[in-house]
């Protein structure tokens, strides 16, 4: 006798605030290391996540301190991860500590999953107007140094895979 069977995921708005939780546990982080960023756009950010997370907009975030175009070291990038992922998800983390981060300021960078391309410019524009963030368009800026993936954030088959820019010290 053969037996088979067939697993399926689904990644819900639930799984998306569980994953979410912990890029926001990441980004208090930082506000303890450097002071920002505020509660605030901590809210805003992590209510931006979560709705393109589980519409399965998001392709890639960063959220860190930006200086005459570049990031610094304290600079977090996630990548959204596709459906179907498995493992265990590790807990939220450190964050780099003792960056100069004089002159510089916290900001965010983020780019759209081909999902999101395959939206009408319409509905696109509706959807953005939905968000607690408005963005605009431009340029990512440099990252140099390199991206170090070190954790993973996985509920329901998706999440995120975060990586530092340079490693953590």
């Amino acid at each position: 006798m053969t037996q088979s069977y067939t697993k399926t995921s689904t990644f819900t708005a639930s799984d998306a605030r569980r994953v979410g939780g912990k890029v926001a546990a990441d980004l208090r982080q930082m506000q303890m290391a450097y002071g920002s960023p505020t509660d605030q756009e901590i809210d805003d950010y992590l209510g931006e996540l979560v709705s393109l997370l589980s519409d399965g907009y998001l392709d890639t975030v960063m959220y860190g301190f930006k200086k005459d175009g570049t990031w610094l070291s304290a600079t977090l990038r996630y990548t959204a991860l596709s459906l179907g992922t498995t493992g265990e998800s590790d807990r939220s983390g450190t964050v780099k500590r003792g960056v100069e981060t004089a002159g510089a300021y916290f900001t965010s960078f983020l780019t759209y999953s081909p999902k999101w391309w395959n939206l009408s410019e319409e509905a696109r524009a509706r959807y953005k107007a939905g968000l607690p963030i408005q963005r605009v368009s431009g340029e990512e800026p440099k990252a140099p140094g390199g991206w170090i993936e070190d954790k993973s954030y996985i509920s329901g088959g998706g999440g995120v895979r975060r990586a530092v820019l340079g490693g953590v010290s």
